[in-house]
């Protein structure tokens, strides 16, 4: 079976100790994408905390952050899904 979609975790998975993103692991996502592999960060992060990685990750297309709250196409920018707490949950919640 040959994948098609690549999806990884950032924190204490894609990303080191130093929070950074090693070259062998930038070069690896270089090339499942030139594979047209689809490569997707998943977090807890929202899209915002994400930035810094965006130029060395060029292929990177979807974002899955928000813990699944958000799924984000960097290409066209926008939000393909989006799902937040109802106002009244969030006051009995407070």
């Amino acid at each position: 079976m040959e994948y098609k979609l690549i999806a990884f975790d950032m924190d204490g998975t894609l990303l080191n100790s130093n929070k950074q993103i090693s070259k062998k692991t930038q070069e690896a996502i270089v090339r499942a994408v030139a594979h047209n592999k689809i490569v997707i960060l998943n977090t807890g992060r929202n899209p915002a905390e994400l930035e810094e990685f965006y130029d060395i990750l060029p292929g990177v297309r979807y974002l899955n952050c928000i813990s699944g709250a958000l799924v984000y196409d960097l290409k066209e920018k926008k939000a393909l899904y989006q799902k937040s707490f109802d106002e009244d949950i969030l006051k009995n919640i407070y």
